[in-house]
């Protein structure tokens, strides 16, 4: 606003609402830590208007997560594109993040501001290729930047593990190997035998999808959330009883680290080395119902 001090405010696009408390737990927690690592690492993300009015364009075609590409800026480290080698909380500890990659620049290719990327490429990094030699990745990825930042603190085992199957989630969606909720639900349709192939959806298959979705959060081990979870995951919430994805109170769990005693694990989803924003408020509230 005029003769403010502000600054400059940037938000995060609210996401559709997904199937399960699972994923919502997962995308949830995904942008809290990307946006800690953007403030931690000092990244930065501008991209001109224009092009991100074409990226969601491309946004909003099918199957767009897979063989869409969107633009996106090349060099996301402040200092020469070099990795940082660590940061400073509000608390004054230094953490070194825990980098197991290499970023580097294709000496064939000119650096441009901006790029085309996969959603793959944005989420788990692009490879650095020189001729059939790979030798890390040209543009980091935000999964493993969050990976580094995460590795960077004491954090309980338990609780990295937990995070592991967020990020496989993420992983496995932004890669094509995890079908997302809409191609799941056209997959549904176009094999049912009331479906005709005529855009035409009727009561009898709005009902069944219905009913799909909420089997698919009582028994995500069915063919249904195998497609949609991968085995691993959907071994690993199968296991976990009737309350298979969890109800919020116990998938939101993690995010009760922000009133945690732990003061590693609070750092990494609270954010010390900020003011606690209206999104973590928010948190908080729905932590202490």
């Amino acid at each position: 606003p005029p003769d403010s001090d502000i600054g400059w405010r940037t938000e995060f696009r609210p996401m559709e609402v997904q199937l399960t408390d699972f994923e919502n737990a997962a995308f949830s927690i995904f942008i809290v830590l990307v946006s800690r690592v953007i403030l931690a690492f000092n990244l930065n993300l501008y991209t001109p208007m224009s092009l991100v009015e074409e990226n969601m364009k491309t946004a909003h075609e099918r199957n767009a997560v897979v063989e869409g590409k969107f633009f996106f800026r090349n060099n996301i480290f402040q200092k020469a594109g070099k990795r940082p080698e660590s940061f400073i909380c509000s608390e004054g500890h230094v953490h070194h993040p825990n980098f197991s990659f290499y970023i580097g620049h294709d000496p064939t290719e000119e650096p441009n501001e901006t790029d085309l990327y996969t959603i793959d490429e944005i989420i788990n990094g692009k490879p650095l290729s020189v001729g059939d030699e790979k030798y890390g990745f040209a543009f980091p990825g935000l999964l493993p930047l969050v990976e580094g930042y995460m590795d960077s603190m004491d954090l309980s085992p338990g609780f990295k593990s937990r995070m592991n199957k967020y990020f496989a989630l993420i992983c496995g969606r932004a890669s094509g190997q995890l079908w997302t909720s809409a191609k799941w639900m056209r997959h549904y349709i176009m094999e049912h035998p009331d479906y005709h192939h005529d855009s035409i959806i009727s009561d009898r298959i709005q009902y069944d999808l219905i009913n799909a979705c909420r089997d698919l959060e009582l028994r995500p081990g069915s063919p249904a959330g195998r497609k949609m979870f991968g085995e691993d995951l959907a071994n690993y919430l199968n296991a976990r009883g009737p309350d298979c994805c969890g109800a919020v109170s116990n998938d939101i769990d993690c995010l009760a680290i922000l009133r945690s005693k732990s003061e590693a694990e609070a750092v990494s989803l609270r954010g010390d080395s900020y003011t606690p924003s209206w999104a973590d408020r928010a948190i908080r509230r729905i932590v202490e119902k």
